[in-house]
């Protein structure tokens, strides 16, 4: 922080500033006011910075270099006038023009703006014709004081306005008087004594700053300033020590208390640089740590290594926990990754940061920075330590908490020797499906990682793009009874054939909708294009079979989507038991959920329920009877191997026979040849879908290709079935 401030010290110009070169503050609560502002004065050619309130133009001030500030008198919080006392407190500062813009046209505050340090006011509404042209003179006067050369004035406003101490000292730092106007804490001031070199006097850690102020201020037409920090019993002492060459040759050195303005800057300090709720660093000073540990390992032939975590399931968290419960989850998220690098590792070089920095970029991403790594195999496996810590409960509010996160790992030597670059490689890996190359909960950086997550990403845009413009299409797969294999309803199966890449799989981008949050969208268009398809075929009079769709669980948890539903099929004069709902056993497993209490409400209106995929996943047989369902599918996976393998006969049987005991409907899915139809006809198997009794074709074709003959495959094989 000294460093900024020190560069913004003592601004020295070799002529008049063009207005290009000049950059403006605009302080005021009022958005539209400051919008009119940049408008106004950018089109002078001025560059311009925006603040919306007295504490963020002090932070602004304290890193930029400003020229002019227009400043807001009435602002809520800290006023104008309060601001510019305070701009008027810092050396730096002192030759910035002020003008007051006010609607309080009245003499006393007008006085109060000059008392406090503005060098002109306007009223408002605000003339900008006019304002543009002070501000070029005002501009112009600082300008030409700032290259005067004399700093008597600055020296005597520091002295009127509190300098404790002044020294004069000869050309090579010595003292060679000392003059007090006001205490120094003791700690400083015994420091100072006539005759020795200031320099020797100081502390080492303040020593480089005071020689590049010292060099500064022995330059003509200059000043150099530096911030000195001390303690003093239970706090800390800062001073403010500037440097100006006399005429005479030697130089004015004027010390002042400084502590209530460094005290401040430390907060805004550490307000912009560390997270309020876990104490770490957040994005700026973890990419600043990053840039200085990838410089340091590069000369000591070392690798830098980035560790990023994210929690996926932030969203369902915070509207189960509220704000202040994922304040816990931060906190417990923090302390998992400093106890998984705490022990048992030799981390870096001599004289290095010897344990790992762990940052906060955002409520739900964590990064950690290994720096002057030898061996990164052994932090890859702390890593993994770290992936399986996270995968425990947490505890809060007394409760147990599932918190899913993703941890990324990348190192320099792949991920790239630039800060930001090795970062966003961690983030890449991050995005890396699990079961990477590398294996283990760790998705690991490499360049094909990149590679991917830029595809996917790709994919990703042109989905968003052709879901908005209604490029996706469904096509309609028949079911038919496993005896006599007539129609008995039909499977909407969405497709998308791209512009660009052609035909994507369903397998590769309905799971990518559902991670970026388009399988709402895309669910709503299923519903609507298979809705009016029904209503077309039963309008050409063709067969009204029940026409199933699938639906995630996301999309049945949310509010007021049975009315919807059902307003749906009534606008288009269908019947609710000409739709079937397919769902996965995932989201039967909680059976108190909304999702199930919606379903329940579906079936009671007439829409028939499905299981998909039924023997995969959690669903036991012995609750089925509680579930709302109408229909078992047996997965395919049984399916394939029904004709050799006797297991996956049995499970089979198993699920067609418990499904008729308690009333419910066996589909087979993925039937591809006779012998599995056999087989299926054998156990009793209600319903058949798959490749043998017809391939998903597009809505025009899908009664042509049902009445051909090459749907239900060869005459012979279907007598072979009988």
């Amino acid at each position: 922080m000294s460093n900024n401030y020190q560069k913004g010290c003592a601004r020295a110009a070799a002529g008049g500033k063009a207005a290009a070169d000049c950059h403006i503050l605009v302080v005021d609560d009022d958005r539209a006011l400051r919008f009119l502002a940049r408008k106004a004065f950018e089109s002078e050619g001025f560059t311009v910075s925006e603040a919306g309130s007295g504490d963020e133009a002090l932070a602004t001030l304290a890193v930029m270099s400003i020229d002019c500030v227009l400043l807001d008198a009435c602002m809520p919080g800290l006023s104008g006038f309060e601001t510019a006392e305070r701009i008027r407190t810092n050396t730096r500062l002192i030759n910035v023009p002020i003008v007051m813009a006010t609607g309080l046209d009245d003499e006393a505050s007008i006085e109060r703006a000059f008392i406090v340090g503005a060098n002109d006011y306007v009223t408002k509404p605000i003339n900008w014709q006019v304002l543009k042209k002070r501000m070029h003179s005002l501009i112009k006067q600082a300008d030409v004081q700032a290259r005067s050369g004399t700093a008597n004035a600055e020296i005597d406003f520091i002295l009127e306005r509190g300098a404790n101490t002044a020294l004069i000292l000869d050309g090579e730092g010595v003292i060679q008087s000392i003059d007090r106007y006001k205490p120094l804490p003791s700690s400083l001031d015994e420091l100072l004594s006539l005759d020795a070199c200031l320099f020797d006097c100081l502390p080492a850690e303040s020593r480089p700053g005071a020689l590049d102020a010292w060099r500064m201020g022995r330059r003509a037409e200059s000043k150099g300033t530096f911030v000195m920090a001390r303690p003093q019993g239970d706090r800390t002492f800062a001073a403010e020590v500037s440097f100006f060459k006399r005429e005479s040759g030697d130089t004015l050195c004027l010390i002042r208390d400084f502590t209530d303005s460094y005290i401040a800057e430390q907060k805004i300090y550490t307000l912009a640089n560390f997270d309020k709720v876990t104490g770490q660093v957040t994005s700026t000073l973890f990419v600043e740590q990053t840039a200085a540990a990838l410089e340091r390992d590069l000369v000591q032939k070392c690798e830098t290594c980035i560790c990023r975590i994210a929690v996926e399931n932030y969203s369902a968290l915070y509207d189960q926990l509220d704000r202040q419960g994922m304040q816990t989850v931060a906190k417990s998220i923090v302390q998992r990754i400093d106890m998984a690098f705490a022990e048992g590792c030799d981390w870096g070089l001599e004289n290095q940061l010897q344990h790992p920095l762990i940052g906060r970029l955002s409520d739900h991403e964590f990064v950690v920075l290994l720096s002057a790594v030898k061996d990164p195999q052994l932090i890859e496996s702390k890593v993994q330590t770290l992936a399986q810590g996270l995968l425990e409960p947490f505890t809060v509010n007394g409760y147990k908490v599932a918190v899913r996160t993703k941890v990324g790992f990348s190192g320099s030597a792949e991920g790239g020797h630039d800060a930001q670059t090795l970062i966003e490689s961690a983030r890449f890996a991050c995005l890396e499906e699990p079961g990477n190359e590398r294996g283990g909960l760790v998705r690991s950086f490499s360049p094909k990682v990149r590679e991917r997550v830029a595809h996917r990403t790709q994919i990703e845009q042109l989905l968003r793009r052709d879901l908005e413009r209604d490029r996706l299409h469904m096509h309609y797969q028949p079911k038919v009874s496993a005896q006599d294999l007539k129609l008995v309803g039909m499977e909407a199966l969405i497709r998308w054939d791209n512009q660009e890449h052609g035909a994507i799989s369903p397998a590769q981008f309905i799971p990518l909708a559902e991670r970026v949050g388009l399988i709402e969208p895309l669910s709503e268009f299923v519903i609507d294009a298979v809705l009016n398809q029904s209503a077309e075929w039963i309008n050409a009079g063709e067969v009204a079979v029940p026409v199933a769709i699938n639906l995630p669980g996301s999309l049945l948890t949310r509010h007021g989507i049975v009315d919807a539903l059902l307003q749906a099929i009534s606008k288009r004069g269908l019947m609710p038991a000409q739709l079937e709902i397919e769902v996965t056993e995932g989201v039967m497993v909680e059976r108190g959920s909304l999702a199930i209490a919606h379903l329940r409400q579906m079936r009671e209106m007439g829409i028939r329920i499905a299981i998909d995929d039924f023997g995969t996943g959690y669903s036991s047989l012995s609750y089925l009877r509680d579930l709302p369902v109408d229909t078992l599918k047996i997965d395919r996976s049984f399916v394939s191997n029904l004709h050799q393998d006797n297991t996956a006969l049995a499970i089979a049987r198993a699920i067609v026979s418990v499904g008729h005991d308690i009333g419910l409907q066996v589909v087979a899915e993925g039937v591809e040849n006779a012998l599995q139809l056999a087989r299926l006809r054998e156990i009793g198997c209600d319903v058949i879908q798959g490749y043998y009794t017809g391939r998903p074709v597009s809505a025009e074709g899908f009664f042509d290709a049902l009445n051909s003959t090459d749907v239900l495959g060869s005459a012979a094989d279907i007598r072979a079935c009988g």
